[in-house]
């Protein structure tokens, strides 16, 4: 339904201040951020409009 929010799976780690893009095929890529306790994480994740894939991890843990 157009104009409606509906809910999508979440990331398999939560997580607060990372970056997001998206690539030319619409994927969106959640990268880095902190954890719960404010650490900074290495994670990487691909949503391909249905679910959250893991990709290899950052070398270095990044926030923002």
């Amino acid at each position: 339904m157009a104009g409606s929010w509906e809910s999508l799976p979440d990331l398999s780690q939560p997580r607060q201040y990372l970056g997001a893009t998206t690539d030319s095929q619409g994927r969106v890529y959640a990268i880095g951020g902190t954890n719960s306790s404010g650490d900074p994480v290495g994670t990487v994740e691909r949503f391909d409009g249905s679910s959250w894939q893991s990709l290899p991890d950052l070398p270095t843990p990044r926030e923002y």
